[in-house]
């Protein structure tokens, strides 16, 4: 039985990220079916509701794996409820969320990303850079980090670094909208 728990919970998360909503849905369900415990899978489905702008539905999800004593990921789930904010537009919200998650483990790249362009949004240049130097430190360069570099290093007047930014841009992502 936990192999085809393991089996549904797969493809759902398979088809999710070719954005194949329905299969994934019904996948999803599947593995449910078999067992509605397995922290791992009440997050994935999470993510998956939380695409679908399914958010309220999504957090009581998220909020089942963050009572289960037992497992070592929330750092995980806080993110992906700050993911989830931030989709929905509550920007407040995504902050803590992303702030709590980076409390439990300093490392993840897209909680440092997302509040680094939350913190130059909100023109806090010094923590947007913080936090946009540890996230380089630990994870590969995206469009949109290569395009936040170029925004930070234009606002401290550095055009070394910011052509150097948008050079790697437009070589390692030429059909980015960000190269564009």
């Amino acid at each position: 039985n936990d192999e085809s728990l393991h089996a549904n919970h797969y493809m759902g998360e398979l088809y999710r990220r070719l954005g194949d909503l329905n299969n994934a849905d019904e996948y999803f369900k599947r593995a449910l079916d078999i067992n509605n415990n397995d922290p791992q899978l009440l997050n994935n489905y999470g993510v998956f509701l939380c695409e679908k702008s399914n958010f309220k539905e999504a957090e009581n999800y998220f909020d089942m794996v963050l009572t289960n004593p037992l497992y070592k990921g929330k750092a995980k789930v806080y993110e992906n409820l700050g993911l989830c904010a931030k989709i929905k537009g509550n920007l407040a919200e995504s902050e803590k969320h992303f702030r709590r998650a980076l409390i439990m483990n300093p490392k993840l790249s897209k909680s440092l990303l997302s509040l680094a362009q939350l913190k130059f949004d909100q023109r806090n240049k010094v923590s947007a850079y913080s936090y946009f130097q540890q996230f380089s430190k630990l994870s590969r360069q995206s469009p949109e980090s290569l395009w936040l570099g170029v925004l930070l290093e234009k606002e401290r007047g550095n055009r070394n670094k910011m052509a150097s930014y948008a050079l790697r841009l437009k070589n390692q992502f030429p059909h980015s909208k960000e190269a564009e």
